[in-house]
């Protein structure tokens, strides 16, 4: 069946059965405060505004002030190597830096989460570049690397319960012993039972 590209037209309709009377909004718009009505049933049912950040120039989308870090991160945050192109972001980040340090640190995980930066390399241009990024650059280097410690933890325990379910442990051991619950172990269990069995024979 040929998937259809439009949606059909759903009525809203409540029927309504008790004594008291209704006098509650029968629609959206009337919940705004009236001088906004108008606007809101505009915004609710005309066409969203598109703005494509790759038909905007980077030299306009650094007079919009504040705004030009998060559109310049979203613009370009799937180079392969955000680096080339962060002395654009310079004078934004040392705002950033100076009076936000959380969107500072938020600006860093999106740029490494979405694109193929190196953490190391983008926080050794972080302190070469930033005079007042010591500090901040610093916490976002210490919560990287526990990230590391956790997920190298995680994998270590995992490990543990797989040998174990090799081995024949039973769920109630291997919680004891991995802290994971029985029911992540069951997970665990489904995933690799293939496995399992093939190692048996």
């Amino acid at each position: 069946m040929k998937k259809s590209k439009t949606i059909p037209v759903i009525i809203p309709l409540v029927i309504y059965n008790s004594k008291t009377s209704w006098n509650y909004p029968t629609g959206v718009a009337s919940m705004f405060d009236e001088e906004h009505r108008d606007l809101a049933k505009r915004v609710l049912t005309e066409d969203f505004k598109l703005v494509n950040l790759h038909d905007i120039s980077d030299d306009e989308i650094m007079q919009h002030e504040w705004a030009s870090l998060l559109e310049l991160s979203l613009k370009w945050a799937r180079d392969r190597d955000i680096l080339l192109l962060l002395e654009k972001f310079k004078p934004y980040l040392i705002l950033a830096c100076r009076d936000n340090p959380k969107v500072f640190f938020a600006t860093l995980n999106y740029l490494v989460d979405v694109g193929e930066t190196d953490k190391n390399k983008l926080i050794e241009w972080n302190k070469q570049n930033l005079e007042d990024a010591g500090e901040t650059v610093m916490t976002v280097a210490e919560q990287w690397l526990e990230e590391g410690r956790e997920e190298g933890r995680e994998e270590g325990v995992k490990k543990t319960a797989l040998k174990m379910l090799e081995e024949n442990y039973s769920l109630e051991e291997i919680n004891k012993i991995t802290e994971i619950s029985i029911d992540q172990i069951k997970v665990l269990e489904a995933e690799n039972q293939a496995d399992f069995d093939s190692e048996k024979k």
